[in-house]
């Protein structure tokens, strides 16, 4: 539990520096298209991250049906 709340809650210790620094490195249009870039990359790797679980969970639960009959 502990591992999942800190790798949830990790950007908090990096991402306002980040953006802090992108804010202040390039204009202002530029860094923000930068930072929700950013965030939109994060969110797909997300996504096909949960796509990915939710598949290995489903070949899982089907292996142990197999074995179970």
């Amino acid at each position: 539990m502990s591992i999942g709340s800190f790798a949830a809650y990790s950007s908090v210790f990096w991402a306002y520096a980040l953006n802090g620094w992108i804010i202040d490195t390039y204009p202002a249009i530029k860094a923000y298209q930068i930072i929700f870039g950013i965030g939109l990359i994060v969110a797909i790797i997300g996504m096909i991250t949960s796509f990915a679980l939710i598949i290995m969970k489903k070949r899982t639960n089907e292996i142990l049906v197999i074995k179970h009959n």
